[in-house]
């Protein structure tokens, strides 16, 4: 018979350590987006936790996305590129 494996859920909230981690950023800069209001926390007992989605508008902000690479047109067909001064 088989046995049916839980779905994984989402993450919603990071600790502090794993957040540093994610992010890249330093813990002074962290403690200071979340007492500007950027990334909101929640404490469970003594943990503090940051909410993920605040996390991740933070290193990857919609207006700044990257739009993805036009693949219609191969460039490297046309030969060398002629750089101008």
């Amino acid at each position: 018979m088989h046995k049916a494996e839980p779905f994984p859920a989402p993450l919603l909230t990071l600790t502090i350590r794993e957040a540093l981690r994610a992010t890249g950023i330093g813990r002074t800069m962290l403690y200071k987006l979340i007492d500007s209001g950027q990334i909101r926390r929640v404490k469970v007992g003594k943990r503090t936790l940051v909410w993920y989605d605040d996390l991740q508008k933070l290193v990857a902000p919609e207006d700044c996305a990257m739009p993805l690479p036009d693949q219609s047109h191969d460039s490297s067909l046309d030969g060398p590129k002629q750089l101008t001064a």
